[in-house]
């Protein structure tokens, strides 16, 4: 799994929040070369909140073929 963290999505009304991507990897460890369907979620907590187990959630997701974006 690639993990992307921290990546600044900009919103319609200017705002950028901060967005962690999980995809898939390729068995080199590199993310896989390919259009994927993607699940996202959006907290309005601190996604580093140790009661939200969005790693846990993701991981679940990925090795089943999807991107996660939180």
């Amino acid at each position: 799994m690639i993990i992307s963290k921290n990546v600044m999505v900009s919103m319609r009304a200017g705002v950028r929040l901060a967005t962690d991507v999980y995809r898939p990897s390729d068995y080199t460890g590199d993310p896989l070369d390919q259009k994927l369907p993607a699940i996202l979620s959006r907290t309005s907590y601190d996604k580093s909140n140790p009661v939200i187990l969005l790693k846990a959630i993701a991981e679940n997701f990925v090795d089943k073929g999807y991107a996660v974006v939180v």
